[in-house]
């Protein structure tokens, strides 16, 4: 149970630093122009 409790956090985990990682890179990316 603690297994599975881990890796969903870890899922959850990886998902909003996907995303926080993207918007910062397109932040970065409109503010060249």
């Amino acid at each position: 149970m603690i297994i599975l409790l881990a890796s969903a956090g870890f899922v959850v985990y990886a998902l909003c630093s996907g995303i926080v990682r993207s918007w910062f890179a397109y932040k970065a990316y409109h503010r060249q122009f």
